[in-house]
């Protein structure tokens, strides 16, 4: 599992060495980065350890920073004929992080981990399908996009665990998007879900209410009617504080 694997990268002594010598590398190299560094993490790629590889792996999602493209072709070849890192936060990580012009090389190990029979890691492949729909301009090209909506709008449509990572990205994004067409597009695929059969889901829905600003009241009425429509949700702390809070912006329809 995705603990057992790190935990033995952790407190092994060949891990805990590569780990050592990482960070000594850091504290000589003045811009952070050093031809040792990836000269180590070459070294891991070549070695049958799961654990040493995920260490290698966890290394690149700082590296990539310095040399996208190798940073890339480093972690195919430490992934290789070792799917079961797939499973792993870490490697998720560092696949958010190639998301950035990058996405069709992505995407077929997005879609191991959407396939996969393990809850957790569907829903991290759901999570990262749904982050490279919404990334536009993050993306290489249209068809990228045109693939990246596909696959996320499979997500939403798909087993609990995909629809809980679907819904965790776009809850999040209806507030902290950065474009507003982009927090529109999140709040319509949350609405979605208001009446999910999942309660999880739900829970996620009504939680960003308690720390919800004014600004939001307007863009949000629809949310709120669908909640308020529901039979999903009995009276609500987070949801009635804020209509007590902010609904004299409209008291007629508070």
């Amino acid at each position: 599992t995705n603990g057992d694997i790190y935990n033995s990268y952790l407190n092994s002594d060949r891990g805990a060495a590569f780990n050592t010598l990482m960070r000594i590398l850091d504290e000589k190299s003045i811009s952070g980065v050093s031809e040792e560094k990836w000269q180590l993490v070459e070294f891991a790629s070549l070695d049958n350890s799961f654990a040493l590889r995920l260490g290698a792996i966890e290394e690149l999602t700082y590296l990539i920073h310095h040399d996208r493209e190798r940073s890339w072709l480093l972690f195919e070849k430490l992934i290789s004929g070792h799917a079961l890192l797939l499973e792993t936060h870490h490697v998720r990580e560092f696949l958010h992080w190639s998301l950035y012009k990058n996405f069709l090389r992505v995407k077929p190990f997005i879609e191991k981990m959407i396939a996969s029979t393990k809850p957790e890691v569907q829903e991290m492949g759901a999570e990262l399908a749904c982050i490279a729909a919404i990334s536009e301009t993050a993306l290489e090209s249209e068809d990228a996009l045109t693939e990246a909506v596909i696959l996320a709008d499979e997500t939403i449509k798909g087993s609990n665990s995909l629809r809980r990572g679907a819904a965790s990205v776009y809850i999040f994004n209806m507030t902290k998007g950065t474009e507003p067409h982009i927090r529109k597009l999140c709040l319509e695929k949350v609405r979605t879900l208001v009446n999910d059969e999942d309660e999880n889901i739900r829970n996620k829905i009504i939680q960003p209410f308690f720390s919800l600003g004014y600004e939001f009241f307007f863009d949000f009425r629809n949310l709120m009617e669908d909640i308020a429509l529901s039979e999903y949700y009995p009276v609500n702390l987070q949801f009635t504080e804020y209509l007590w809070k902010h609904g004299m912006q409209d008291p007629n329809w508070t």
